[in-house]
């Protein structure tokens, strides 16, 4: 383990300081960090439900594992606007620390982000 992360392993979050001639900030993710603390077993699949999407069940499709996440044959796209509503269900109380979210190329990428805590059911 390195100095660094030693120092502030009870920290639990990211920190600059200085190593020689140059200083950087960090946090202490591994690059298999998301795999680790990956919700995708907590989703409830069968529930999950996009508005607006060109193709039904595509919002379904981009809900995906974490070892799958680069995976780009599947995406979903907006019919009418520029916005996609997702209903995403947990199967039991969660921690969200992030969330992912892959754009395409050029320009087609979210520009927000807007996210709900226990959202009605029926308003999806």
């Amino acid at each position: 383990m390195s100095q660094c992360r030693d120092e502030n392993e009870s920290d639990g979050h990211g920190h600059g300081h200085s190593h020689g001639d140059h200083d950087h900030d960090h946090d202490h993710d591994g690059p298999d960090r998301g795999a680790e603390e990956s919700l995708f077993s907590q989703i409830n699949q069968e529930n999950v439900r996009c508005l607006n999407e060109s193709e039904p069940g595509a919002g379904k499709k981009v809900i995906k594992p974490w070892h799958e996440r680069n995976d780009t044959t599947k995406y979903v796209e907006s019919d009418a606007d520029e916005q996609l509503i997702f209903f995403i269900p947990f199967t039991g109380s969660v921690k969200l620390k992030s969330i992912l979210i892959k754009g395409g190329p050029g320009d087609s990428c979210p520009a927000k982000l807007k996210a709900q805590v226990s959202a009605d059911v029926q308003t999806c």
